[in-house]
């Protein structure tokens, strides 16, 4: 896929299971060269430079590692539009703060951001 046309994911980086799930998932589909990655921090940080460029068409989704939401709540917060999301407990990983991942879990949600990245 083109570079300009691959969707840009926004990620949970949390120190939780589930926020590594997602990164490690994402880190996967960025590799094989189906999404880019996007820094939720610098979001958090009101960098508006860095903002900017994704209030502008952009395809834009959010990996969230539980029910805070705290990815997407960061992006609402300085209006990046969303086209989609998803919760990586909502697909049946209970979250907990052993970083022990197993692949299984990494495979699961990476299936779960290559369905959320092909919606629309």
């Amino acid at each position: 896929m083109e570079p300009e046309k691959m969707p840009y994911v926004f990620l949970c980086h949390g120190a939780a299971n589930v926020g590594q799930l997602s990164n490690d998932a994402a880190r996967e589909l960025f590799n094989a060269g189906r999404l880019r990655i996007a820094c939720v921090a610098a979001v958090g940080a009101h960098d508006q430079d860095f903002i900017a460029p994704f209030r502008s068409g952009r395809r834009i989704f959010c990996v969230d590692g539980c029910p805070k939401r705290c990815a997407s709540r960061t992006l609402g917060e300085e209006r990046v539009p969303i086209v989609a999301s998803m919760v990586v407990t909502d697909l049946g990983i209970r979250k907990n703060h052993d970083l022990h991942l197993r692949q299984r879990d990494i495979d699961l949600v990476r299936a779960g951001i290559e369905d959320l990245i092909t919606k629309e």
